[in-house]
This record gives structure tokens, C-alpha cells and sequence, in this order.
């Protein structure tokens, strides 16, 4: 009997849905942060496969078994006048991990960003991901010494919006 261990790295279709939010809950565990992943498979197949998908993701194959993914979207830096790809995720399985599989992805991701004209790709990592960090640091990433992420959720969020058209001057 012969396996097929043939990697393949295709993008994701809306048969994948479930797989990925398998992937990203299995990432949500590994990072110990399970409470944080809330998406639900419909939340993808809405917003990732939908009438105006907001995201693009790729599926890692061995044979028939999907074991890593990655979802990014296009983004635009004004100081470069140029387009980039934010990756969002990036998952390998535990068992396939060190495997090479991660940069394939990556990889994948940075030449359709190139054939669309993209001259940079961008992520952030937990910053308790030390594994993580390391395989960036190793494959030609760099922090950025100059910036610092912030995010508002949720209600906070909402009320923000909410906000919009007050003349607060």
C-alpha cells in the first residue's frame, strides 16, 4: 500500500470552511488563548467566500488531509505608495510543524502579492509566541521597532461608530 504525501498548497474554496475553522481553533489552543477564537464556520463562509469576501486564505494538503493554512488580505502603505498582504493566521499541525510547510505558505502568499504588484508582507505575532517569533526571525522577518498594535472591540467599537457625523468642534 502506498501513501500519497504529496504537499500541495491551493487557495481555500468554500468546501474548506470547516477545516479552516478547525485550523484556527487548534490555533486558538496552541496559543492558549481559546476563549479569544469566536469566529464560527459561518463567519468564513460569509465573509471569506461570500459576495464581497474580506479575506483570502490558502490550504496546505499532505495527501488528501489538510494540515495548515494561512489567510491574509491586501493592504496599501501610503508612505510607500505601494500594496502589501497583511497574513491574519498562519497554522501548520502539530505534526507537521518544522516540516517546511509554514514557509511554503508564506512563500505562496508573498509571490501572488508580488503578481498583484505587492512589494511587502506584514503579520504580528502573540507576543508570547516564541516559536512563532523564532520562525519569522529565521526566514527574513523583522520587528517593527518604530510601531506598536492597538485594536478596539466590541462595544467600545460600537461606540465609536456610533459617534460618526457628531460635530464635536
Amino acid at each position: 500500500m502506498t501513501t500519497d504525501n504529496t504537499v500541495t498548497i491551493r487557495p481555500a474554496g468554500r468546501e474548506d470552511v470547516c477545516a479552516l475553522h478547525a485550523m484556527v481553533q487548534e490555533l486558538a489552543q496552541a496559543l492558549e488563548l481559546p476563549d479569544q477564537a469566536r469566529g464560527t464556520a459561518e463567519d468564513f463562509l460569509k465573509y471569506g467566500f461570500g459576495e464581497n469576501p474580506v479575506f483570502n486564505a490558502l490550504i496546505a494538503e499532505r495527501g488528501k488531509q489538510a494540515v495548515g493554512m494561512c489567510t491574509y488580505f491586501t493592504i496599501f502603505s501610503t508612505w510607500s505608495g505601494r500594496p502589501g498582504v497583511f497574513v491574519l493566521d498562519l497554522f501548520i499541525s502539530e505534526n507537521q510543524r518544522g516540516s517546511g510547510l509554514g514557509e511554503m505558505l508564506l512563500a505562496k502568499v508573498a509571490n501572488m502579492g508580488r503578481e498583484r504588484e505587492a512589494a511587502f508582507l506584514r503579520l504580528s505575532v502573540d507576543n508570547h509566541n516564541e516559536r512563532g517569533q523564532a520562525f519569522y526571525r529565521r526566514i527574513g522577518f523583522t520587528a517593527m521597532k518604530d510601531e506598536c498594535s492597538y485594536q478596539i472591540n466590541t462595544g467600545k467599537f460600537d461606540s465609536l461608530a456610533a459617534r460618526d457625523g457628531e460635530n464635536r468642534l
